[in-house]
């Protein structure tokens, strides 16, 4: 209970506190009611009359009120004799509610006006040059935003979390640029950098993995996610990506067995979403086949099938578990999952798309196992699924007869859209043409 006998500034510390703890709690009407309560009592100093407008601004904005956030703010920038540092933050929350309304321009320019603003805390010129220095590139002023980065990174006693967003955002902006090597030195900045949250240095380390594979240095590119890996309290999503990527990187270099191993261990990180538990159990399955063991592959592939976690880890799943099938001299099973396709895909699926898996699956088959082979996986599409694409599959055993007999005769009755394509498709089973096209 507020008693009316109490001094105001009393009171108005109370109904500040009081608001803070409201909106601590989700109730954010009733904070506003309390940092208005506050901004209008009698007496109040300056102090607290600024503290409760920027927090009621800072409420309203996070109702979607964005409006209403620039108008209190505005009030403290207008305020004579309000304080510099809630001055500076005022203009900083103005410029976040401006951009949020589109405004870019404006929210460029109260940035500008804290930045400026003689007596501004080092904390919040280096926010508000982060904050520029974001907007600038959303404009496509890639080097005024570096400008901006590297003006943030050196602001005395920045904060180093500050810091290690602004190297990072610097190295992805420079490697836009093609500056491979400032992107990377960024990264490693980043890396060593003292206070760095664990975080952004995991992220980090990975970003410069990736750049130095694009250099051709795939030893310093493994080396970078094994650190990560390696990295005590390294987030879930890192340590994913980069025993992807380093399972990748052996695969490339032929050491097919650690590249299984990498991918096994991505497949138990706790906490992945479906689509990357999809994309580890592909890895395994695709490496088991390359080690000769694709029955084994099989288990893993089906796995991932089953996830159903998005149009393009199905098909990659169900082209990985063909595959396995044929390898392993199964043309039966390959066609046994053919026919299963179309319970995995969502009805959202464009035709294209789910063409193009059956495609590739066919001509994989006939690749290996000749036309028959081919015929069978046909005859599955053929028997399931929605008849719009059964329909523009049909053209395909023109293409297979064409196939096994060379007579062109066997095409005389397709369009001639649907014929080219049936040659390419033949062309493709003859393994003497590229892949085929589904428009």
């Amino acid at each position: 209970m507020l008693f009316r006998s109490a001094p105001a500034e009393q009171v108005a510390v109370a109904l500040l506190n009081r608001g803070v703890e409201r909106r601590s709690l989700r109730d954010t009407p009733g904070a506003i009611a309390d940092f208005t309560g506050a901004a209008e009592l009698p007496g109040t100093p300056i102090e607290g009359v600024v503290q409760a407008l920027i927090s009621r601004g800072s409420a309203k904005a996070s109702l979607g009120d964005a409006r209403g956030a620039i108008a209190d703010c505005s009030v403290v920038v207008e305020l004579p004799d309000a304080p510099a540092e809630q001055v500076a933050r005022a203009l900083f929350n103005r410029g976040v509610a401006k951009r949020s309304l589109g405004d870019t321009q404006g929210a460029m320019a109260d940035y500008t006006a804290a930045i400026d603003l003689p007596g501004a805390p080092a904390e919040r010129v280096a926010k508000a040059l982060f904050n520029r220095a974001v907007t600038k590139g959303t404009l496509g002023d890639s080097h005024g935003e570096i400008a901006d980065y590297s003006a943030a990174i050196h602001v005395p006693d920045a904060p180093a979390v500050l810091v290690a967003e602004a190297l990072f955002n610097r190295a992805v902006t420079k490697g836009t640029l093609g500056d491979k090597q400032g992107e990377i030195a960024d990264y490693s900045a980043l890396v060593e950098l003292p206070g760095a949250p664990v975080e952004p240095v995991a992220r980090a380390l990975v970003a410069r993995g990736s750049a130095k594979g694009a250099l051709g240095d795939s030893q310093g590119e493994i080396a970078d996610y094994t650190a990560v890996i390696e990295l005590p309290g390294s987030p879930t999503e890192q340590v994913f990506n980069a025993l992807i990527s380093r399972g990748s990187n052996f695969g490339n270099l032929g050491e097919t067995d650690r590249a299984l191993q990498d991918y096994r261990s991505a497949i138990g990180v706790h906490g992945i979403s479906q689509e990357q538990q999809s994309l580890a159990l592909q890895g395994s399955g695709l490496a088991l086949i390359i080690l000769g063991k694709a029955a084994e592959a099989v288990v893993p592939l089906e796995q991932a099938l089953k996830l159903q976690a998005g149009a393009d880890s199905v098909y990659a799943a169900f082209g990985g578990l063909v595959v396995a099938h044929l390898v392993d001299n199964q043309t039966k099973e390959a066609a046994r999952w053919m026919a299963r396709l179309h319970e995995f895909e969502s009805a959202e699926t464009p035709i294209e798309a789910r063409l193009e898996a059956r495609i590739n699956a066919i001509t994989a088959a006939g690749r290996r196992h000749g036309p028959e082979a081919a015929e069978l996986l046909l005859d599955a599409a053929l028997r399931g699924g929605p008849e719009d694409v059964r329909v523009r599959l049909e053209f395909l055993a023109p293409a297979i007869q064409y196939t096994k007999t060379g007579d062109e005769q066997a095409l005389a009755r397709l369009p001639e859209r649907e014929r080219e394509a049936a040659k390419k498709i033949a062309a493709t089973l003859l393994g003497k043409g590229a892949g085929a096209r589904t428009e």
